[in-house]
């Protein structure tokens, strides 16, 4: 059994690799169980909104890299990790759930009538604050309806974070790339979605001194309340 004091090493050891080692490779069984944390990731309501697209084709990356400024770990990495956000949640998406939900569980679809009922007033009140809220956020170059699936993104890329660290595999979670660029390169394959962070996943070179630095963190006392 994994005791306490192994996960809180494996936290305290993690940060964010400035350069991998482009000889080290992950296995299949590594980048599979990769996948299925992901997919085992939690999710408002359980609607998971995003799609994970798993990149270890060296020509691929090498495109994407036109678009990443200055983030070398997208190339040198054995595996690039794009995370993608729904562009869009609404009815279609409370049916998928409802079904999948009666499927999996084995209930009646009539007895989750109240779960659904739920799901829709929530998307309809969500998705009506945006319409009313979304023409000012328009102006500042953001919309509101697009926020909460952006969040549940990062979510994910939290979950990732923290299983390679437990696992002692390296991780470089970024943003700072053209979203736009990226959403053409990957075409169909994210069709409906859009790329809204990266996370290159290997090893750390022996020469990144950033490696063997202090984490600085705030102290519990900064940051811990109990009542």
């Amino acid at each position: 059994m994994v005791t306490l004091q192994e996960t809180l090493d494996a936290l305290n050891t993690r940060y964010a690799v400035k350069k991998f080692d482009a000889t080290k490779t992950l296995s299949e069984e590594q980048i599979s169980f990769l996948e299925e944390a992901l997919r085992l990731t939690p999710s408002s309501f359980g609607f998971e909104p995003w799609k994970f697209v798993f990149i270890t084709d060296h020509k691929v990356k090498q495109k994407l890299f036109e678009f990443s400024p200055k983030n070398s770990q997208v190339i040198d990495a054995p595996l690039l990790i794009v995370l993608c956000a729904k562009d869009y949640v609404g009815s279609q998406d409370v049916r998928d759930l409802v079904e999948r939900t009666s499927k999996i569980r084995q209930i009646e679809v009539e007895k989750l009538s109240g779960f659904k009922k739920g799901l829709r007033n929530y998307i309809w009140a969500r998705n009506l604050n945006a319409w009313f809220l979304g023409i000012p956020e328009f102006i500042f170059g953001t919309k509101v309806f697009r926020q909460w699936e952006t969040k549940q993104v990062y979510v994910a890329l939290g979950n990732l974070v923290s299983v390679c660290a437990h696992h002692k595999i390296d991780t470089a979670p970024m943003e700072g790339f053209n979203q736009s660029a990226y959403k053409i390169i990957l075409g169909d394959k994210i069709e409906g979605y859009r790329p809204v962070a990266l996370c290159a996943v290997g090893y750390h070179a022996d020469n990144d001194k950033f490696a063997s630095m202090a984490k600085v963190r705030r102290t519990q006392e900064d940051v811990i309340v109990r009542m």
